[in-house]
């Protein structure tokens, strides 16, 4: 038997998202920005179970000591 397969493209940001523009993200969307963010200490359940609020200071966090 086949199968359908059906893709879903997600098209990650060329450069890290600006902390301003975070705010306005879905939950799914910052988590997968932590998951692949280096610096962000959330790891595996951890981002599954965070919340918006924690995703949020997390990134803001790791994002706004970046420019080192």
């Amino acid at each position: 038997p086949t199968t359908a397969a059906t893709s879903v493209t997600v098209a990650p940001p060329a450069e890290p998202a600006d902390p301003a523009d975070l705010e306005g993200m879905s939950v799914t969307r910052l988590r997968q920005l932590a998951r692949r963010t280096a610096g962000v200490q959330l790891q595996g359940r951890e981002v599954s179970r965070a919340n918006k609020g924690q995703l949020l200071a997390e990134l803001q966090r790791v994002l706004g000591t970046e420019e080192e």
